[in-house]
């Protein structure tokens, strides 16, 4: 799934912004915005649904 597709599933999964985005090791990791916190996540590579997130230290 092209980058600009997994920011809009990422979007649509509550963040109010994706600040960083990038594939590594056949997944995308990013930053962003969610509930007021920046937070980091994985998603996956076919659907851009977010598989893992925590509060960035």
């Amino acid at each position: 799934m092209p980058a600009q597709q997994v920011i809009e599933q990422v979007l649509k999964s509550g963040y109010t912004q994706v600040t960083k985005l990038e594939a590594d090791d056949g997944r995308w990791e990013g930053e962003g915005i969610k509930n007021g916190q920046k937070m980091d996540f994985h998603a996956d590579p076919k659907t851009g649904v977010i598989t893992s997130e925590k509060v960035d230290d």
